[in-house]
């Protein structure tokens, strides 16, 4: 009977001994395809990040070779650190590309740039296609060249916000992997790289063996190109351990019957290394849950961050966010960067302590806002929100952006103010418009009363100066009687030509139109132009031939031109070399060119002869430009009536239209275009409220 109990419990070891290989080979089966699983997705993120990291540089070698001026001397080369960093991680080569993808030059690490235009490589024209449709780093796929495998990466290259080439870099597949998963392989595992039909094998992984395991795959896209880590592990067959344990179990169960007293205790052990087994299975359960969870919101977080950056990008609503509660570190959008004129990298920030200029001024009804009363300054002074705040941007050119902001604070987890947010709309186009509403309700309601004027004080007089001269005609010569109805004359005249220029004004006038070429109109007067302007002051003609026929009035064109002429002798007063040039042309004007150069909407698109006088005077200041067409507004101790505002009602009444250029350094130049007409056309005449009529005999 004692003989029988070893035996017995040999035999039972022996069974426990097949049963527990089993399941310690299952157990470490399950346990090697989860660790396989997470090492593959571990290295793929790691493979992910590093190459994304090692294509960097392409970018900052483009931004070096930009502000260098284009060197080409291998010396030049040489000092680009970043240049040889990346040659470790496998470059051979890189290649600029301009903005229509065709290579300028390329240079290897250490050699003297080949410059001129190349071919190009079609996997470059692949890696070239995916950055022009992502806008970001692409690669192509890998390619077998010279006995080695290659993979292109091409990087759209910003300046200022503009695409100016593309800078490519041609790298060794094998090498650039191996340099980012060198030694980040466990011992236990084997681990290759895919990407459309090539497969890379990492240096230090495990040597391949024949295994019954599965090979698990993680998938990573970089660039326009999947990558696919693939991990397996590199012991033996599930067999081969069994047998292992099979063979230790037979020695073990020799030695049950001794351990047999001990049984008690090693069960109890055995159940307690059970629960801690479980326990442990179910912390890197998770753990894995939760390092899963991680990975989903960064992926989220980083997807939500380019979804705001492009959101920022294409708002037409500038945007400002300050860092700091005190807005010294302020960044901007492309909308605001383009209203300040500044580049997106600029800190705009009025605040700041640094010595930098802020490239711009804030400015309100022509007084500088200092920083303290700026929105975001006000927003995170207040912790409120400000709206409807009226600024006006002065821009480093002068030019000035008519704007409203926006202001809210942002508040940390203690609800203090950690920074701000402003959104500004540039409003410069609206006021304008606005402006020239205003301005045509001004000019219609001007031209609606003097109408009426002139033409109650043309029947007054008309009836003053017939009974002055039935008077005259009766009074005794050389009388003071006489006399005094020849004054009454003077004056009715005088009033009845400034009703004359007021009717002009207003463009409600009768004239005689007929066929007029302006250059020999303009040969014409030029007797009369030269006694019109002092000597000291010369006259210089610039009339082209061969100019279309347009329909004007011969009397109204001629008091155009003087006046225009005369307005150029005042600027000149005082000068010892004044200058006045008179120029006809042709030119075609387009829709946008009228909405640019003549906004009032006077002008159709089309033909036109354009005459300009030009004179190198003192100019006009820019606060008057804008008043130098108002009826009796004048700058003179002794004003003429009417002046520039009779010239544009005339220009306007047939069917043209006058504009000012001037400066205070450069003189002023008068720019009046009339339309083309077709050749010998009936005359017309324009009738009250701008309508023309044929009508050969009538006189102004």
């Amino acid at each position: 009977m004692f003989g029988i109990v070893p035996v017995g419990v040999a035999v039972c070891g022996l069974t426990l001994t097949i049963v527990a290989a089993h399941l310690v080979a299952v157990q470490d089966t399950a346990e090697t395809r989860v660790r396989s699983e997470a090492e593959a997705r571990h290295v793929a993120a790691q493979l992910k990040v590093g190459i994304e990291q090692t294509l960097e540089p392409l970018k900052r070698v483009a931004a070096w070779w930009l502000l260098q001026d284009r060197p080409a001397a291998p010396e030049d080369w040489q000092t680009d650190t970043e240049l040889f960093i990346s040659a470790k991680a496998g470059l051979e080569r890189i290649v600029w590309l301009d903005v229509k993808g065709k290579p300028s030059w390329s240079a290897r690490p250490g050699s003297q740039p080949e410059t001129g235009t190349q071919v190009i490589d079609p996997n470059l024209q692949a890696a070239l296609d995916g950055a022009r449709v992502t806008d970001e780093t692409a690669l192509s796929y890998p390619f077998d060249s010279a006995g080695k495998t290659f993979v292109y990466a091409c990087s759209p290259i910003l300046k200022k916000g503009r695409l100016v080439g593309y800078m490519a870099g041609m790298y060794d597949a094998v090498e650039l992997i191996g340099s980012l998963l060198r030694n980040q392989v466990p011992d236990q595992f084997r681990m290759r790289v895919l990407a459309s039909g090539h497969a890379f094998s990492v240096p230090g992984s495990a040597p391949a063996v024949p295994s019954t395991e599965v090979e698990h795959q993680a998938p990573i896209f970089v660039g326009n190109v999947t990558w696919t880590v693939a991990v397996s592990p590199s012991h033996a067959r599930r067999g081969t351990l069994e047998q292992s344990i099979m063979s230790f179990g037979i020695a073990g169960s020799l030695l049950l019957y001794i351990l047999a007293a001990m049984g008690r205790t090693s069960r109890k052990r055995a159940r307690d290394l059970g629960a801690v087994n479980a326990r442990l299975e179910f912390e890197n359960q998770e753990r894995r849950r939760a390092e899963d969870q991680v990975v989903q919101l960064n992926r989220d977080l980083l997807r939500k961050l380019q979804e705001f950056q492009t959101l920022l990008n294409v708002l037409p609503i500038g945007i400002a966010v300050a860092e700091d509660p005190e807005c010294r570190r302020v960044w901007m959008n492309r909308a605001l960067g383009q209203i300040v004129a500044l580049p997106l990298d600029h800190n705009i920030s009025l605040s700041t302590t640094t010595a930098d200029e802020p490239g711009y001024q804030v400015m309100r009804n022509g007084v500088e806002v200092t920083p303290a009363e700026l929105p975001m300054q006000i927003a995170a002074r207040t912790q409120a929100p400000v709206a409807d705040h009226y600024l006006e941007i002065v821009r480093s050119d002068g030019s000035v952006r008519r704007t409203l902001s926006y202001a809210a604070p942002l508040f940390d987890e203690k609800g203090g103010v950690r920074g701000v947010i402003n959104a500004c709309v540039d409003i410069t186009e609206r006021k304008q418009l606005e402006d020239q509403l205003q301005n045509a309700e001004k000019y219609q309601s001007l031209a609606l009363m003097a109408g009426g004027i002139a033409h109650d004080f043309n029947n007054l007089l008309t009836v003053i100066m017939g009974n002055a001269a039935c008077v005259a005609s009766m009074a005794p010569p050389r009388s003071k009687a006489g006399q005094a109805l020849e004054d009454l004359q003077t004056a009715a005249a005088k009033a009845a030509e400034l009703v004359k220029q007021l009717l002009a004004f207003t463009g409600r006038f009768w004239c005689e139109v007929r066929p007029l070429v302006l250059s020999a109109e303009i040969e014409t007067l030029k007797p009369h132009l030269r006694e019109l302007v002092p000597a000291a002051i010369s006259i210089a003609y610039d009339l082209a031939p061969d100019l279309p026929v347009v329909q004007a009035g011969p009397t109204e064109f001629r008091q155009v031109v003087e006046s225009i002429v005369l307005n150029a002798v005042d600027a000149l007063a005082g000068q010892e070399s004044g200058r006045i040039e008179i120029r006809t042309s042709r030119c075609e004007l387009s829709a946008r060119d009228i909405a640019v150069m003549y906004p009032d909407g006077h002008l159709a698109p089309g033909s036109y002869v354009r005459l300009e006088v030009t004179d190198n005077g003192c100019g006009i200041p820019e606060d008057i430009l804008t008043r130098v067409f108002d009826p009796f507004f004048t700058t003179k101790f002794v004003g003429r009536g009417l002046g520039l505002s009779a010239v544009q009602g005339l220009v306007r009444a047939h069917r043209g239209d006058v504009r000012l250029d001037s400066s205070l350094d450069d003189g002023t130049r008068a720019e009046l275009l009339f339309p083309i007409h077709p050749a010998d056309p009936p005359p017309r005449a324009t009738e009250p409220g701008g309508r023309t009529k044929s009508t050969p005999e009538l006189r102004s």
